[in-house]
């Protein structure tokens, strides 16, 4: 899941990066693995087990307002970090000027985890997903 994120930024310039030792999510900037953070936090996964049943997301900060992140979430529980957009990084790596579609990040997002897990895509209506 952080692989999809870090191409879906790298694609339009951002230089993120998962793996990041002691973190979990993907990151741009400075990272340590020590106490203090001074890496921006782009994309979190969570991956959970209740009841032997196994859920997990990701989710990728596209372009939202950031505002209340950066004042009442510390990223990881690091320190010096702070929340940031694709959009915000993509501006700030001299982008085209042109903002990020949630819409086309998703459905890049989507298209290249079915291809990194095997599996083919197939568009339906919201209505025949619980039939």
């Amino acid at each position: 899941m952080e692989d999809v994120m870090v191409a879906a930024a790298q694609r339009r310039g951002v230089a993120a990066r998962g793996r990041v030792p002691g973190r979990t999510g993907v990151w741009v900037g400075g990272c340590s693995s020590g106490e203090q953070n001074t890496g921006r936090k782009l994309g979190a996964v969570g991956v959970q087990l209740k009841e032997r049943v196994t859920t997990h997301g990701l989710a990728l900060n596209v372009d939202m307002d950031l505002t209340a992140f950066r004042e009442l979430i510390v990223p990881c529980g690091l320190p010096g970090g702070e929340a940031t957009s694709l959009a915000r990084e993509m501006a700030a790596a001299g982008g085209d000027g042109q903002r990020p579609s949630v819409e086309a990040v998703l459905r890049e997002m989507a298209s290249d985890l079915a291809e990194r897990l095997g599996l083919r895509m197939e568009e339906r209506p919201a209505e025949q997903l619980l039939e």
